[in-house]
């Protein structure tokens, strides 16, 4: 079975697109010939067409010169000479129509010919008018190595061959040329113009071909791809932003080079057919395609048989580099999320899309955490504007952690920018900084039953509202309310525990026997997160001031740029990792609500699935507001489906960008299918009968099959990208998914590396995670402490502020 090959298309709307140049340059790959039709069709019909078009045009521009009424009989003689003339000072224009900064050179040699195949129509010296057959050979070989030079030359360091290499290739070339005049100047003289250029264009096939051999594995290849990236290249107005227009103009720019050049020798082949000379006809006709091979050949083989990103290791390093450093303020404020698979144009997103939040997929294994995660890190650190918090609920390995703690040594280096970086781990055993929720700004003047909300909310502890859930429920909240109503001023999880601990007692009289007796997994839970020590540290506890003033404080990070990773392995901590993560996000809204707000955060979560619960929809709609762009990543949406409908709808609609590295389930597959829409296709099928019959009709066929969804699935490099939200800056789209190409930041050594490497330790303000369990309370009833006792100590704006009490 044959399976046909992916479709890729840009659908990006090239008239809507910013006209900020960009400081991105890249070669663009050759476009796709329309219709499907192979590309070797597509060269052949615009080279005939150019040639027979072009010579007949000329022919009928130039009859009412001739003085003889019989001028039919006798055409090809006096029309020979002109014809080169004009066709000459065609080309020797043409480079200045197409904007060419390289084409002084060709100007001149074009201009040369021209003069010398205009005094052949004087003097019908058939020396000159070989000399100047050979001249348009030599313009086309040196527009080829123009297409190549400019473009290795403006791509800059993200090209394998650097551009001096290439100056020198460009410099053998010329040389080249004016050898092969000298050769058949040597030639004319002995032998027939016939013969000279069938010997060069051997010379050059045999040359050009030795070149290849020496510097590409695969000649034949390299060969095809030249010939595709000259002909096919896109002209200016085809181009994607990022991408360098090519010397050479548009396709049907190289159409008529092609077509004027190899005019001159389709006329010499029509002189011998009026001699009926049929042998010498046929002679002339097969050499200008031989011609043609011969010059591509030897200026592949010279200057380069591709342009194309050699290390994409360094293209990225670079591009991101340019980016930051961009006088366009819409580039510098973009994202690179990869190249558009098509075309290899750039995907700029616009960095404010990600307060509408992104949505990363893919199983295990599919590089969505090394292709899609650490270079999305690496990038936003490297504005230094923003905060960036990471909440890693797999943990397996460090290297989203080292992924930050590289961009941030370079920010310091390259912009002496001191962005603090701070680690929390749930591990034990580990090294950690201190994150005590309950000492976030705004939370002590939050009400008894919001407290109580967000408690039973983050930590697990409501199931919903129908029959049956909410008995359970409201049987958590009364627990923790009264417990809130027992000691208002807690200040850890532990000391809330030891309150719940004693309302759960069999002598206290302030729960009913049934809220008692249903309250035990809300100790549990709670108990739980109690018994991390980093995660319930108050005022003098014992610890260093360097441990205290490290410690995390998340309401900093509206007002000023910082970094913090939070380890939450939920493999181990499969109760406790979730817990701690929905307790991050809900008391980063309230962290948001008493700051300033001079700083955005952009929280990105790994294994988003394994937190999802019921009432976290409102978070992705309240982030937003709350300067809050959330990155989710997980394997597919059919977990999230699982776990709560509520949490898939919210995901699923108010995600305005979505990246899939792998779809393997069947609902991802089929919305993927559904999204990329269909595209017109020309199909042909064929009856049999007495006759073939060749029919041909439009039709609309799905952009993505499923064996392009598993095709995707299967290359490490390949994912597919949605760009929704208000289309701002280079990444118009229109909403429509794309095949796009992913690679990595590193080099996947180094990445390596940092998957083995130690986990960190030693930052200042450290300490070793270990497990305290709570003290159990004791058997006396409960005391209700007063309003006053309640808040004389912990009514304050700032919880820090206690620290210094």
């Amino acid at each position: 079975m044959t399976i046909p090959p992916i479709h890729q298309d840009n659908p990006i709307e090239f008239a809507e697109i910013p006209e900020q140049a960009l400081s991105i340059k890249l070669p663009a790959n050759g476009r796709p010939a329309p219709n499907g039709l192979p590309r070797s069709v597509m060269f052949f019909a615009g080279y005939v067409q150019a040639t027979i078009v072009l010579y007949f045009l000329m022919l009928y521009c130039l009859s009412p010169l001739m003085a003889d009424a019989e001028w039919i009989k006798s055409w090809v003689k006096p029309i020979e000479p002109k014809l080169i003339a004009v066709l000459a000072i065609a080309i020797a224009i043409r480079p200045l129509v197409v904007n060419s900064s390289y084409s002084i050179f060709l100007v001149g040699l074009g201009t040369m010919t021209a003069i010398v195949s205009t005094t052949c129509s004087y003097w019908a010296a058939s020396s000159l008018l070989s000399i100047a057959m050979v001249e348009l050979i030599c313009i086309l070989g040196m527009e080829v190595g123009f297409h190549f030079y400019a473009l290795a030359t403006a791509c800059d360091q993200t090209l394998s061959r650097t551009p001096v290499q290439t100056y020198r290739r460009f410099n053998k070339l010329t040389l080249t040329g004016f050898a092969a005049l000298a050769i058949h100047l040597s030639l004319s003289s002995i032998a027939s113009p016939l013969f000279s250029l069938s010997l060069l264009a051997v010379l050059g096939y045999v040359v050009g071909f030795h070149w290849l051999c020496l510097r590409e594995r695969h000649p034949w290849a390299a060969l095809k791809k030249a010939v595709a990236g000259f002909v096919f290249y896109p002209g200016e107005t085809e181009l994607a932003p990022g991408h360098v227009a090519s010397p050479a103009g548009n396709y049907l720019s190289r159409a008529v080079l092609f077509g004027t050049t190899f005019a001159t020798f389709v006329s010499i082949g029509f002189k011998s057919f009026h001699a009926e000379d049929t042998k010498t006809f046929l002679a002339w006709i097969v050499l200008s395609p031989a011609l043609l091979l011969s010059v591509l050949t030897l200026v592949s083989g010279m200057v380069g048989s591709t342009i194309e990103v050699g290390s994409r290791i360094e293209a990225w390093s670079s591009i991101v580099r340019k980016m930051r450093n961009s006088a366009n303020p819409i580039e510098r404020n973009a994202l690179l999320f990869g190249y558009v698979s098509a075309d290899q144009s750039p995907v700029l997103v616009d960095r404010g899309l990600l307060f509408q939040h992104a949505h990363v997929l893919g199983a295990t294994g599919t590089n969505k955490s090394s292709m899609g995660l650490a270079p999305l890190i690496d990038q936003l650190i490297s504005f230094g504007d923003s905060s960036v918090i990471v909440i890693d609920l797999k943990s397996d390995s460090p290297e989203l952690f080292y992924a930050a703690e590289s961009a941030v040594r370079s920010l310091r280096i390259g912009m002496a920018k001191n962005i603090p970086l701070k680690v929390f781990s749930l591990e034990n055993g580990t090294q950690s900084h201190l994150f005590n929720p309950f000492l976030t700004a705004g939370w002590t003047r939050l009400s008894i039953l919001e407290r109580t909300d967000i408690i039973c909310t983050s930590c697990g502890l409501a199931y919903g509202f129908d029959y049956g859930r909410s008995f359970f429920t409201s049987s958590n909240s009364a627990v923790t309310r009264a417990a809130n109503l027992l000691n208002p001023n807690a200040m850890s999880l532990r000391q809330l525990y030891q309150d719940v601990a004693r309302l759960l007692e069999a002598d206290s009289k302030i729960l009913l026997p049934e809220l008692r007796k249903a309250g035990v997994h809300a100790s549990e839970v709670i108990g739980r997160l109690a018994s991390y020590e980093q995660l319930n540290i108050v005022p003098q506890s014992g610890y260093d001031d360097e441990v205290i003033e490290n410690q995390i404080q998340l309401a900093d990070y509206f007002e000023k740029p910082g970094v913090v990773y939070f380890r939450l392995p939920s493999t181990t901590s499969s109760i406790g990792a979730p817990s701690v993560a929905r307790l991050i996000l809900y008391f980063l809204i309230i962290a948001s609500k008493k700051s300033k707000r001079t700083t955005k955060v952009h929280v990105i979560i790994d294994e988003f699935q394994r937190m999802a619960s019921e009432n976290l929809d409102q978070m992705l709609q309240l982030a937003r507001s709350h300067d809050i762009g959330l990155v989710l990543c997980n394997q597919s949406l059919s977990d999230l489906k699982a776990n709560s409908p509520k949490v898939y709808q919210a995901v699923d609609g108010n995600c305005a960008i979505r990246q899939w590295f792998s779809a393997t389930s069947h609902d991802d597959i089929d919305m993927l299918i559904k999204l990329m829409g269909t595209h017109e296709e020309i199909q042909v099928s064929k009856s049999y009968g007495k006759e073939v019959t060749t029919t041909y009709r439009s039709a609309h066929v799905p952009r993505a099959r499923v064996t392009d969804i598993h095709k995707m699935s299967e290359n490490r490099n390949l994912s597919i990208i949605q760009v929704g939200g208000s289309g701002r800056g280079y990444a118009r789209y229109k909403g429509i998914p794309f095949m796009a190409f992913n690679d990595y930041h590193i080099s996947p050594a180094e990445y390596a590396i940092r998957r083995k490497m130690d986990w960190p330790a030693g930052y200042p303000g450290m300490i070793t995670t270990k497990e305290v369990f709570p003290e159990e309370p004791s058997r006396n009833s409960p005391r209700r402490t007063s309003k006053k006792d309640s808040f004389s100590r912990f009514d304050t704006e700032n919880p820090e502020d206690l620290f210094n009490t």
